[in-house]
């Protein structure tokens, strides 16, 4: 019973989080998840971008991705669950990927597991649904050309 009691009050904590959310707090909920690297809040942070109504989420997300969202995926990281989640938030979110993927050069990540028998399923998974993401963005469907071409032919 005391179980419930405590899910159930993380989850009124959660949905008013996400109803009265406020820059700052996504933020720092950001910041904490990359410095320690705590795979259960960075899944926290991804339910607030799918769920959020707020229409600049978006662009909080954005500022993370060349500081702490490349990094972790230029790395080979420990915490295969904290990668799945990283690639799970761009997958979700709209920007020009074709800069990032460029300047970030992501195709060896996108190689080294899309080519990789091993991979976990949920993180392959979550890299398609990157990839389409990008095939569906008219700006950075050449880069997904060039991706498609490199590794999948």
């Amino acid at each position: 019973m005391i179980q419930f009691k405590k899910i159930f009050a993380f989850l009124l904590f959660f949905m008013l989080f996400i109803k009265n959310n406020k820059d700052g707090r996504v933020k720092g909920l950001l910041e904490r998840a990359f410095k320690h690297n705590d795979f259960h809040l960075i899944k926290i942070v991804k339910n607030i971008l799918k769920y959020s109504e707020d229409e600049n989420i978006n662009e909080i997300f954005e500022n993370f991705i060349d500081d702490h969202f490349m990094k972790i995926l230029k790395t080979k990281s420990e915490s295969i669950e904290f990668v799945k989640e990283i690639v799970e938030i761009l997958a979700n979110l709209e920007t020009d990927w074709e800069d990032k993927i460029i300047k970030h050069q992501l195709i060896p990540f996108f190689e080294r597991y899309l080519s990789d028998e091993k991979t976990y399923d949920e993180l392959l998974l979550q890299i398609i649904l990157f990839l389409g993401n990008i095939a569906s963005n008219k700006v950075s469907s050449r880069i997904y050309y060039l991706i498609y071409r490199k590794i999948l032919c």
